[in-house]
């Protein structure tokens, strides 16, 4: 006879998800998915999920990777795929474009680029691991989004730019000229890069130029058998290298030898049968033009860039060109020409209708630059007419007093902005990355970042963020605190504390801001920190965590949010290394504190949504999808939707929303005896109704045994085809809400050392030919037809299962489509259908549209008293 114990009682969830599921606290389990804890520690399943906007159901590239999801300052959710921003306003979505070109907002990215953003002031920043253009949007006074590319370029880049395009039209022409190249025209080395627009088109083109130029050349370097020449040429106009350049500075280098060579040979009249053909006029800094000489002035040039964010007007300055000096009468006039020129070509997006370059000037043998004037970009000529004595009546350069010059931001891979500052990692400087270095702007001016600021770290940097007012650099295997400013002056220093020497980041995307610091994730776990440590918050799950950075390109897909209002974070992540992207949400719950066993479940669906990032924007909680739709959790959904890119959103069928309880496997308190267990209690809340299945898996056997589903169905859901509408009168209680208590015994082997339950969605019926109609089925059009016209198939059957009496019910068919009322269709490509007439038939399914609010369960057991003596006695002999 067994003595029965207190039952084993569960109540409390809040521990949330472990590894280490056998014998562990009462309020953890193995798996939690689709579940939420509750502030009264109870389980209840998430919402499910809808289009986010229905008139707006994917970005205009279609069916393309969504990158992030921003809210920017002025309240307004942007969406970022590949090269392009969208946002939805007046009723569309709107493609959000360089000023002057059309271009899309980002110089360069593809759907495999991770973008950082930060927001200052009401503008947002945005870098890449592309190393696009950093690039900053905002609303201005006319409330229109504008996006352009962050900062203003350097004169002598601009210059570089027109030069190396003039050349390359000149040394085009020149190759193909033959009454030049009497042997025959070069069509062997030809230029095939496109104009420059900027510093990597032009690194690419003047690569190209030296060397077609220089193999060129090397053609009159010989005494005999010209390819294209004449005669040997009457003096050496070699290159001094052809090496390519890696920054602005060789690049001037190379095109200025570049340019007195290809001038030298073009005009050498013994290697040419006609000499100086193809002269450049152009040069790469502005030319002066004056009429006489008692004096020398120094000159600048600045590009300036004057805007409106709502009421507030913001003026960016760019780095102030090299000095000039130039002699001349004064007063007088001095005619200035070749004003270098910004233009954007595919890439760029400033704004170049209203960018100005200004003229600043020195009076005669003096050190400070004063305003002279300005023209528009695209004007290419300026006339000096300003006096000593009145130019010294205008403002000085911004330079003056030692003030640094403003560098544009640098191409980075991460930004992030704190205490008026924006932080630039992981940068790329001409051609080199340099992974370990952080370029802070000025303060006050994330626009202008002096390059001398610049500071380097061990390790390449894996991400920034910060707690408070100080910023947190992440490595791969260690952290960083920044301490300290420089001021626009370049005074003060930055101070780099280590966090840990051990732990870091491997996704900047997955890096979170909470009210306590940060959490992020690590190489074997979550981590969070205050700026001052570093500890893990996941040790219960670290084999569950080597599933998503199982593989190098699943760590930068992290992408994590905070949700404030409900005090959790919300991680999504790629749990098989086979899939092409993000499959699941880890959910951080906030509310249980913060320790090394934090408390965590999980959110997934049955091939609906992939969560390529995550946004927090008027309350709704956004997902971006692989396939560029954007959904968001619904209050009114329980269900998922089933995404079919070839028809619209409102076609699509809908999948249920599977929830799964997987407890802790409990001894009793007792490792060494054996329980018998005979029953479950469990009590849930009724929501809606529900078809619940409890399974029972003994010592750890992994062998889960359904018991009796339990199937409430109290509750009458509008339109159920099974309730009697129009009946006088409807003697029903609307949606009465009781507690779903139900008892039920477990199987076959009720005694065990270890007992473990899982609480899910049942299988199970879900409507049949009972309690609607016989059915018609034609096995060639694989068509099932109601016999009683007056019947109605229920809306929602698509993906449910359809099986035949005639046949057992052995084969089940899925249900692809209802084409009526009276009429569905199902897949058999086996053939396994036969034909019926008036047959009875079951639809069987995880039944859509349930909520489980999860209350408590008991168990019952009792210890399994000795019931055989061990024998202890002698044999005799050798028996």
């Amino acid at each position: 006879m067994y003595q029965f114990q207190p039952a084993l009682e569960v109540s409390d969830f809040s521990g949330g998800m472990t590894d280490n599921y056998i014998d562990t606290a009462l309020n953890r389990f193995q798996i939690g998915d689709n579940l939420l804890i509750e502030k009264n520690k109870k389980l209840l399943s998430r919402n499910g999920t809808i289009i986010y906007d229905v008139d707006n159901e994917q970005i205009p590239a279609g069916n393309q990777r969504v990158g992030v999801l921003f809210k920017h300052p002025a309240d307004q959710l942007f969406v970022q795929s590949a090269r392009n921003l969208y946002y939805i306003a007046s009723g569309s979505f709107n493609t959000l474009q360089g000023p002057a070109d059309s271009n899309p907002a980002f110089s360069a990215n593809a759907t495999t680029n991770y973008v950082s953003f930060a927001n200052w002031q009401n503008h947002t920043y945005l870098t890449s691991n592309s190393f696009a253009d950093t690039i900053k949007v905002y609303k201005d006074s006319s409330s229109t989004f504008r996006v352009n590319t962050a900062g203003l370029p350097e004169i002598e880049l601009e210059g570089a730019i027109d030069l190396a395009n003039a050349i390359r039209t000149a040394y085009i022409a020149h190759i193909a000229d033959a009454s030049e190249h009497t042997t025959a025209a070069d069509t062997v080395n030809t230029i095939s890069a496109a104009a420059a627009h900027d510093f990597d088109s032009l690194v690419t083109l003047v690569t190209e130029l030296l060397v077609d130029y220089d193999a060129h050349e090397a053609d009159a370097e010989l005494g005999a058998a010209w390819a294209y020449h004449e005669a040997q040429e009457a003096s050496d106009h070699s290159l001094s290298s052809i090496v390519a350049p890696k920054t602005l500075t060789e690049c001037l280098t190379k095109l200025d030898d570049l340019r007195t060579k290809f001038q030298a040979h073009d005009a050498d009249g013994t290697a040419h049968g006609t000499g100086a053909q193809h002269q450049l006029t152009a040069f790469r800094v502005p030319q002066f033009s004056v009429t006489g000489s008692d004096g020398t002035y120094l000159y600048k040039f600045v590009y300036s860039h004057t805007y409106t964010v709502g009421d507030v007007t913001f003026k960016v300055f760019g780095p102030t060109s090299d000095s000039i000096s130039v002699a001349s009468n004064a007063p007088g006039t001095i005619n200035i020409s070749q004003i270098p020129v910004i233009s954007n070509g595919s890439t760029r997006c400033y704004d170049t209708a209203t960018i100005k370059v200004e003229v600043y000037r020195t009076i005669v043998a003096g050190t400070q630059f004063y305003y002279v004037g300005e023209v528009d970009n695209g004007t290419t000529t300026f006339a000096d007419t300003v006096t000593d004595a009145n130019l010294q009546l205008n403002i000085l350069l911004y330079t003056e007093g030692g003030v640094q010059s403003n560098n544009p931001p640098p191409k980075a891979k991460y930004v992030h902005v704190v205490n008026d500052i924006a932080w630039y990692c992981n940068v790329k400087e001409g051609t080199v990355n340099y992974n370990n270095r952080i370029r802070p702007s000025k303060p006050g001016s994330p626009d202008s970042c002096p390059e001398e600021n610049a500071e380097d770290v061990e390790d390449a940097i894996t991400g920034i963020s910060s707690v408070n007012y100080y910023p947190i650099v992440f490595c791969r295997n260690r952290a960083y605190r920044l301490e300290g400013i420089i001021d626009e002056l370049g005074r003060g220093v930055i101070e780099k504390r280590d966090i840990s020497r051990t732990d870091g980041c491997i996704s900047h995307l997955g890096i979170v801001q909470i009210p306590q610091g940060l959490v992020f994730p690590g190489e074997d776990q979550f981590y969070f920190t205050d700026g001052y440590s570093i500890q893990g918050i996941s040790n219960q799950l670290i084999e569950t965590y080597k599933d998503i950075v199982e593989t190098a390109g699943q760590e930068p897909r992290i992408y994590g949010k905070y949700d404030s209002i409900n005090n959790r974070v919300y991680w999504a992540v790629t749990t098989n290394s086979s899939n092409s992207d993000n499959d699941k949400i880890f959910v951080l719950d906030l509310t249980w504190g913060i320790s090394e066993e934090s408390t965590f479940t999980t959110i997934s669906n049955v091939d609906s949504w992939r969560p390529t990032s995550l946004e927090i924007q008027g309350g709704d909680f956004v997902i971006g999808d692989s396939r560029g739709y954007l959904f968001k959790f619904d209050a009114n959904s329980f269900t998922d939707p089933d995404i079919d890119t070839a028809v619209a959103a409102s076609s699509w069928n809908t999948n249920a929303m599977i929830w799964d309880y997987k407890g802790f496997a409990s001894t009793f308190g007792s490792i060494s005896l054996f329980k018998f267990i005979p029953s479950i209690t469990l009590q849930a809340k009724n929501q809606t109704n529900a078809t619940i299945q409890i399974k029972s898996n003994n010592d750890d056997g992994g062998n889960f045994k359904n018991l009796k589903e339990i199937r409430f169905r109290n509750n009458i859901t509008w339109g159920d085809p099974e309730v009697l509408w129009n009946s006088p009168p409807p003697d029903y209680l609307w949606n009465v809400a009781p507690v779903v208590k139900s008892l039920r015994l477990f199987p076959q082997g009720r005694r065990c050392i270890y007992k473990q339950i899982e609480v899910t969605n049942a299988y199970t019926i879900i409507y049949n030919s009972d309690s609607l109609s016989t059915a018609d089925v034609d096995s060639t059009a694989k068509t099932v037809t109601l016999t009683d016209i007056a019947i109605s198939l229920p809306s929602d059957i698509v993906n449910y299962f359809i099986s035949f009496e005639s046949d057992g019910y052995a084969n089940e068919f899925v249900i692809s489509v209802r084409n009526s009322a009276t009429q569905l269709t199902f897949l058999d490509n086996s053939n396994l259908s036969e034909d019926i007439t008036a047959g009875k038939w079951e639809i069987k399914g995880y039944r859509k549209g349930e909520v489980l609010n999860l209350l408590s369960y008991g168990i019952n057991w009792a210890p399994v008293p000795q019931h055989q003596e061990v024998w202890r006695g002698v044999t005799g002999g050798n028996a």
